[in-house]
């Protein structure tokens, strides 16, 4: 049931001039033209005019702009609030992204920062709905002069549009999708679906209305996370995002452990009664639990009479697992908020849960003649990390090596700061940063055994020499040893896990030549910056490029932008950014 809302091209273009550049200077009269490159060409003329030299950076599939910098950064006039001072402003530049002159803004998020930046993210609505993924920013100085603005929003002009006001109920949306959720290959399910919210969502051209609701959960011995989005009007189906989602309390104690390569730590941990448990108080309620196949998410914490006997799994080659893992994360906790001001893996002080001794069933479970066995992975589940025993031949249990239980810290940081998408280039990103980053933090946290490869201790037996013939999972300085390209021109276009674990190795290969020409405490401090405040969601490199030269920019100025710039450069990823006029 779509409505159709296009305009005549003239009728529009001239609606969404008059709108937009009313508060320019004196309206001066633009040609009707028949191309968004006309149509920015001229809006851009225009409001240069008045506001002086902008920087445009362009979307390198979308056409509609991703950076736009001012050469004079103009200053808000706070009389209405400054938010409704920067959304004045972003509307004038409405044009460029095909808006409507009915398309509206609502301010979603505001944060502040330790330079005393300001950054106001705004979303695009039409006929009272958000698009879905449309995403406006404005960057303020302390003195409330706006730097530059940022986006992610399509061509919107012409597009068919359904109605505003939903057919389906939200309920009907709800049961809709928790019933095409429970058709899935992987078992028994145990799932629950939040509040269904309404967007529009553009697919195939047009915007469709949708309810987008989140399914969480468990499948036979697989956590699932998952956003369905269901026509409003049809009740169908029209997109599934992969997301792949809970927490206790206590009094803080003191404990020591033995990990599964033999290191002995000094543990945070929790005491309830006269027994001890590896739960952190003083980090969030940060807490590793053990679980066995068939067992529900998160599995028990893992718990002990002795504050310095832990984790008694009844195979010695995985002993000391959840030790390594809780010593970790601790050391992980306070680099981020040490370093970065990130307490918490959210950014809101909340403890991760990791789940130990992760297993699964190979066939039936329940079935005591099927024995379980390890998967040979770690992961970030949305709201919780995994990790599991190795296979004790090739690898040692995944948790026990640093840079692993970094990496995937970083990736719940990644989400709950930038919540990038799992596809494609974005994907790339996110793996390709995990890994920078799980190379930057142990560098950090040992100075004198700091590498640029991630997991050789797991692998099994160790190797003479250190990194020499080792095996690795990644390989930043080296990428193809560990099966991953460097450089755009190789990028493989599907989306599947190894192909996403390929193309990181662009992002790693980057942030390798960004080391060697900043160091590595400068480029980590970029890396975050543009994560907290410049990377949208389903970025791609051309946009985490753009956001890393801003953060550099923010941070140490223009030489470190054109060592930015540089860096991306050398795996084939050119600057999106025209000069300023």
């Amino acid at each position: 049931m779509l409505r159709c809302t296009r305009f005549p091209w003239f009728i529009w273009l001239c609606g969404c001039l008059l709108w937009g550049l009313s508060a320019c200077s004196p309206a001066e009269s633009v040609e009707p033209a028949d191309s968004p490159e006309r149509v920015r060409e001229q809006v851009l003329a225009n409001l240069q005019r008045s506001l002086g030299p902008i920087a445009l950076a362009l979307h390198p599939r979308l056409n509609t702009p991703i950076g736009i910098e001012f050469g004079r950064p103009p200053q808000l006039v706070n009389t209405s609030g400054l938010s409704s001072a920067a959304r004045e402003l972003i509307l004038r530049f409405r044009p460029l992204f095909g808006l409507l002159p009915g398309d509206t803004l609502t301010l979603d998020q505001t944060q502040s920062d330790a330079l005393g930046q300001r950054h106001m993210r705004f979303v695009v609505e039409r006929g009272g709905q958000p698009i879905w993924d449309s995403q406006l920013v404005a960057h303020l100085a302390p003195t409330g002069h706006v730097l530059r603005l940022h986006a992610q929003i399509p061509w919107l002009a012409g597009r068919s549009t359904a109605a505003a006001t939903a057919t389906w109920t939200a309920e009907a949306a709800r049961q809709q999708a928790l019933g095409a959720t429970r058709f899935g290959d992987g078992g028994p399910a145990s799932l629950s679906a939040r509040s269904p919210s309404l967007h529009y969502l553009l697919l195939d051209g047009a915007l469709r209305l949708v309810w987008r609701v989140e399914i969480s959960g468990q499948e036979a011995d697989r956590p699932r996370r998952e956003a369905i989005f269901v026509d409003a009007h049809l009740g169908q189906v029209q997109r599934r995002e992969d997301l792949v989602a809970r927490i206790d309390v206590t009094l803080p104690a003191r404990g020591r452990g033995l990990g599964a390569l033999g290191t002995r730590y000094d543990l945070d941990i929790a005491q309830r009664g006269e027994r001890y448990l590896l739960q952190d108080p003083t980090r969030g309620d940060q807490r590793v639990t053990r679980t066995q196949p068939g067992e529900r998410f998160p599995g028990r914490t893992v718990e002990s009479l002795d504050n310095e006997r832990w984790d008694s799994h009844s195979s010695s080659s995985t002993r000391g697992l959840s030790i390594d893992v809780h010593a970790h994360l601790k050391s992980v906790w306070d680099y981020f908020a040490q370093q970065h001001q990130i307490f918490g893996w959210d950014g809101k002080g909340r403890g991760i849960v990791a789940i130990t001794h992760y297993r699964e069933a190979a066939s039936a479970p329940g079935n005591p003649a099927v024995p379980a066995r390890s998967a040979p992975w770690a992961l970030f589940d949305g709201e919780r990390l995994f990790f599991s025993d190795g296979d004790g031949r090739t690898l040692a249990p995944l948790g026990a090596a640093l840079d692993v239980v970094a990496h995937e810290y970083s990736h719940a940081v990644m989400r709950g700061q930038a919540d990038l998408a799992q596809g494609g280039e974005t994907a790339a990103i996110d793996e390709g940063l995990a890994n920078l980053l799980a190379c930057l933090i142990e560098q950090h946290l040992r100075p004198q055994q700091g590498n640029f490869t991630v997991g050789e201790e797991i692998f099994l037996p160790p190797q003479p020499g250190g990194e020499g013939g080792a095996l690795v999972l990644a390989d930043l300085a080296q990428p193809q040893r560990s099966g991953q390209v460097q450089h755009v021109a190789d990028f493989a276009s599907t989306d599947d896990p190894e192909a996403t674990r390929r193309n990181a190795g662009i992002v790693g290969s980057m942030g390798y030549g960004l080391v060697r020409r900043l160091g590595p405490t400068a480029a980590a401090a970029i890396v975050v910056r543009a994560v907290q405040h410049y990377l949208v969601r389903s970025a791609g490199f051309v946009e985490a490029a753009q956001a890393m030269r801003w953060a550099a920019r923010d941070l140490y100025g223009t030489e470190a932008e054109q060592a930015v710039r540089d860096a991306w450069s050398t795996v084939g990823v050119a600057s999106a950014t025209s000069p300023a006029r």
